[in-house]
C-alpha cells in the first residue's frame, strides 16, 4: 500500500512534478481547467501556497512526488465565511487507487483543523467517481450540485460540492 510515504510542505523544485499530476487531471478529464498548463504558468498558483494558511502539501514515494493538495481561501473578503477552507487534491494517474488520497485528504482535514479553520469543502466534477467514493468514504456529506454547468472533452457534466465539519477528527474510514 503506501507505507512508504511521505508527506510534507511543497518547495520550488516540486513544481515540474506538480504541474505534470495537474496535466494528467486535465487529460483525464477530472478537473475543470480544459488545457493543459506549463510550469511558468503554474508559478502564481504555487506562489499562492506560501501563505502558511493556506499551504500545499505533498506526497513523495521516494524521491518522487506522487500526490499533493491545497487549502486556499473560501469567499476572500468576507469575514463571515473565513473559517471555511477549500480542500483539493491530486494523485498522479500511476499511483491512484492506493491510499494516497486517503492519506492527502486526512491530512489536510488535519492541517485545516490545526489552523483553526472550522469547515473544509471540496469542489469536483460529477463524473469524478473516484473522488465521490474517497470523499463519502471519509465523512464528507454531498453539499450541493450545479447540473450541467461544464464541458470537459465535449461532454456536459455538473460540479458537486461536498463538505465536512473539521470540529472534530474523522471517525470512519
Amino acid at each position: 500500500m503506501i507505507d512508504d510515504v511521505n508527506i510534507r510542505e511543497a518547495r520550488q523544485e516540486d513544481l515540474p512534478a506538480l504541474t505534470r499530476i495537474y496535466n494528467q487531471a486535465i487529460e483525464d478529464g477530472t478537473t475543470a481547467d480544459t488545457v493543459a498548463t506549463t510550469v511558468a504558468e503554474r508559478q502564481r498558483w504555487f506562489d499562492a501556497h506560501r501563505d502558511p494558511h493556506y499551504p500545499l502539501y505533498v506526497a513523495e514515494m521516494g524521491d518522487e512526488v506522487v500526490a499533493y493538495a491545497t487549502l486556499s481561501k473560501y469567499r476572500e473578503g468576507r469575514p463571515a465565511v473565513r473559517t471555511t477552507v477549500e480542500i483539493s487534491y491530486y494523485v498522479a494517474r500511476e499511483h491512484r487507487r492506493r491510499g494516497l488520497g486517503t492519506a492527502l485528504l486526512r491530512h489536510a482535514e488535519s492541517s485545516a483543523r490545526s489552523l483553526g479553520f472550522r469547515h473544509g469543502y471540496a469542489l469536483l466534477l460529477d463524473t469524478n467517481a473516484g473522488s465521490v467514493r474517497l470523499l463519502e468514504k471519509l465523512g464528507w456529506a454531498r453539499w450541493g450540485h450545479f447540473p450541467g454547468i461544464a464541458t470537459v472533452h465535449g461532454e456536459t457534466c455538473g460540479h458537486l460540492v461536498y463538505g465536512r465539519s473539521l470540529a472534530a477528527e474523522p471517525t470512519t474510514a
